[in-house]
């Protein structure tokens, strides 16, 4: 990003270079998602954390990828409870007003979760990551079972 490595030839380059790859992506039916531009834990951050993360997401990686009406949350923070999102929920009304309408956290409790509001959707995603492995390995929660077979695809070997 140009606020990160400067606006150099460099910089240039390489976010001309990301856009082709991006662009060849989306022709081979690829859509993005907004994972924040900071890794922002969103249920920590105030209104003005976020907008300030937004904008740096819309200035530097909306016009690489394209606009996106989709927003996974960093560490799975949701920005509310189970409760259904509201406008009364500022957050929840900025990120609407910015275009997202789909919104995805972390649940590894069940295989699936979703809350369909009337103007959005919420869903909830399991990790699929070496946390979520160490847990399955261990016996603690086997919820990759029906997806994989934890055991055969990690390495315990190279790993310890």
């Amino acid at each position: 990003s140009k606020s990160e490595y400067g606006d150099n030839e460099k910089t240039n380059k390489e976010i001309e270079a990301a856009k082709k790859v991006a662009d060849q992506l989306k022709k081979d039916g690829w859509s993005f998602a907004s994972h924040t531009w900071g890794h922002l834990n969103m249920t920590q951050a105030s209104l003005a954390d976020i907008q300030q993360d937004n904008e740096r997401w819309q200035n530097e990686v909306a016009p690489i990828l394209g606009k996106t009406n989709i927003l996974i949350y960093p560490f799975g923070a949701d920005i509310s409870d189970w409760q259904p999102y509201s406008e009364a929920n500022q957050k929840f009304a900025y990120l609407k007003q910015q275009g997202f309408d789909i919104f995805c956290n972390v649940d590894a409790s069940t295989p699936a979760w979703g809350q369909l509001g009337t103007d959005y959707y919420r869903n909830a995603r399991i990790n699929i990551d070496g946390i979520r492995f160490e847990a399955d390995l261990k016996g603690e929660n086997p919820i990759l079972d029906q997806f994989i077979n934890v055991k055969e695809v990690y390495d315990q070997k190279d790993r310890g």
